[in-house]
């Protein structure tokens, strides 16, 4: 069998080293990868277009794609390949509005009773500023469409929600959509990601997310500065409530006639109330993945294979921890630095990920916002942490600047 996945992120290079191990595979396949698969993945160029993407599927004989972002899945990558006899482990164009319109997500979540925080939807600056003006802050902002993980602002003071609904109404920063505006949830974060076809649903190892640039959760969203796996502090009860919410947005789809196919992601707080969906993605996290896959002893290619023939199967699982610590270009997610040599020691290249890189005369640079995942792993989450900044340490990095609370106890 062969396999091409689609992306060059962290997120990828976690797929292209975990599928790499599999007894089932011929080669993957990376189209425009990042220097660090190079060493488990067969390297393609060229145009990601739906159709480029058929072309090289057909001369290489591949039989299964799999769509790392949200981007290819929007553009309707998983119509295309299917009709030609393609596998994809992703959704459809028209199932992955799960992700690509928060005002979708939150009509399946109403329809099927799933919790999630109250909201209003609006087209213009006005209607949407009055709304905040008779209302007190934090303002969750969040724009329709996809935005590349920037697209939801938690606005701490009025005039600040003024500047981010101007910008996203008035300058349409991320293209002409609306935004929603919700009550802001307050609780512990956490993401459970399932692998399903249609109502065939595998749970994977919880994980925790950072999405604020700033130690403290403090600062501008990004699109995640580090994870962690397992999450302690979600009980038995509020897994079992969060994976029944899972189970009916997939039933859901099936039932609207959007049957989901791929990596189905959940973002939950866990309130007083209990646990409430934040968001869907129809795709797996980043940095999320990085510290997912590596604890599953299960082979990726079987597991895609038996879900796809509606078949359920047991997740073996790590009972260690898996901290990994995502190190971004100056100003990121602002305007950042480019270009930037980057060394990384040999004796800690197994445990990073790359984001943002490539290579050049045999020397890694900077080349996106976030650049690359260290990763930690231990008996305890204290310990992982300490491992993955351990590793940070010996870079001897003059350039990257990180977050130092990642898997700490106060985040």
């Amino acid at each position: 069998m062969n396999i091409l996945v689609l992306g060059h992120g962290g997120r990828e290079h976690a797929l292209v080293k975990h599928l790499s191990r599999s007894n089932v595979l011929n080669q993957v396949f990376v189209l425009n990868g990042n220097p660090g698969m190079m060493k488990d993945a067969y390297p393609l160029f060229g145009d990601e277009e739906p159709e480029d993407i058929l072309k090289q599927c057909l001369l290489h004989h591949i039989t299964l794609v799999i769509p790392g972002g949200e981007s290819y899945l929007a553009k309707g990558v998983t119509n295309l390949l299917t009709s030609h006899g393609i596998h994809v482990f992703g959704p459809t164009k028209e199932a992955s509005q799960i992700e690509t319109s928060k005002a979708f997500a939150k009509k399946i979540m109403e329809a099927y009773d799933i919790p999630t925080a109250r909201y209003q939807t609006f087209t213009t600056f006005q209607d949407a500023y009055t709304y905040c003006q008779h209302r007190l802050p934090p303002y969750v902002i969040k724009y329709d469409g996809l935005a590349a993980g920037k697209g939801v602002t938690i606005a701490k003071t009025l005039e600040e929600a003024e500047k981010v609904l101007h910008d996203l109404l008035d300058d349409k920063v991320y293209g002409d959509s609306k935004v929603l505006i919700e009550e802001y949830l307050e609780g512990h974060e956490y993401s459970m990601i399932c692998m399903v076809h249609h109502t065939t649903i595998i749970p994977l190892p919880l994980a925790k997310d950072h999405k604020s640039r700033f130690e403290g959760n403090l600062g501008p969203n990004t699109g995640g500065m580090g994870a962690y796996s397992p999450v302690d502090f979600v009980s038995q009860q509020h897994y079992n409530l969060s994976l029944d919410m899972m189970r009916k947005v997939a039933i859901g789809m099936v039932n609207e006639g959007y049957p989901f196919t791929g990596f189905l992601y959940g973002g939950f707080s866990l309130t007083s109330e209990g646990p409430k969906v934040i968001e869907f993605n129809a795709r797996l996290g980043d940095p999320e993945a990085e510290v997912i896959l590596p604890r599953i002893h299960n082979d990726l290619v079987d597991l895609i294979d038996k879900i796809l023939h509606g078949k359920s199967v047991d997740i073996t699982v790590d009972s260690s921890y898996h901290v990994g610590v995502v190190m971004v270009s100056d100003g990121y997610p602002g305007p950042y630095k480019k270009n930037e040599s980057l060394d990384i020691p040999e004796e800690i290249q197994s445990y990073v990920y790359h984001m943002g890189t490539k290579k050049e005369n045999g020397t890694y640079k900077t080349h996106g916002g976030r650049v690359i995942l260290v990763q930690g792993q231990g008996k305890t989450l204290d310990e992982a942490a300490q491992q993955a900044y351990l590793r940070i340490e010996s870079m001897k990095n003059k350039t990257l600047k990180y977050r130092c609370d990642i898997g700490k106890s106060t985040t």
